[in-house]
């Protein structure tokens, strides 16, 4: 046994040689996308959906007047100003985004494979050291169908990684 000891020894200080130059064993890596979420809210706001959405709050309104129901009317002027207001903290980055996440559910499985992540992750979530961390922001905020003058505003917002305050 006492020959055995010394040729151990030597294995152990030739592997820890080995690891020492760089060599570590490979640790396993979980692919993460990310988001910049005030882009997520100027691509949602500025969307075609989200026009629908207000036209049809503002119907709303507009046909509770017309009936003289001045409670819906207030309900739907309330409804409104909430949503501006939630749309503001979003984009100053005060409030989640996870209603215009909600709008993406569909999609959010293709865009997962498209991407090669495991999952999707808001941009401050602290995630671990064996994270690589993958942008999907272009990802989501295609999936609004951004006009010229849309994209332009993103390019702005993401100068800004903590948000924009509009007031």
């Amino acid at each position: 046994m006492k020959v055995a000891l010394p040729g151990l020894f030597l294995s152990l200080v030739a592997v820890g040689c080995r690891c020492s130059k760089g060599s570590a064993p490979a640790v396993d890596t979980v692919r993460i996308g990310t988001y910049h979420a005030p882009s997520l809210v100027i691509a949602w706001v500025r969307s075609a959906e989200h026009e629908q959405e207000l036209d049809l709050l503002l119907a709303a309104r507009d046909a509770a007047l017309a009936a003289g129901d001045s409670a819906k009317a207030a309900d739907c002027e309330r409804r409104g100003a909430e949503g501006q207001d939630l749309a503001h903290r979003q984009l100053a980055g005060e409030a989640d985004v996870l209603d215009i996440l909600a709008r993406l559910e569909e999609h959010l499985p293709a865009i997962r494979a498209e991407a090669g992540v495991e999952r999707i992750a808001a941009e401050g979530e602290v995630l671990g050291d064996r994270v690589v961390r993958v942008d999907l922001t272009d990802l989501l905020t295609e999936r609004f169908h951004p006009d010229e003058a849309t994209r332009k505003l993103l390019l702005e917002v993401r100068k800004h990684p903590k948000g924009v305050r509009v007031h």
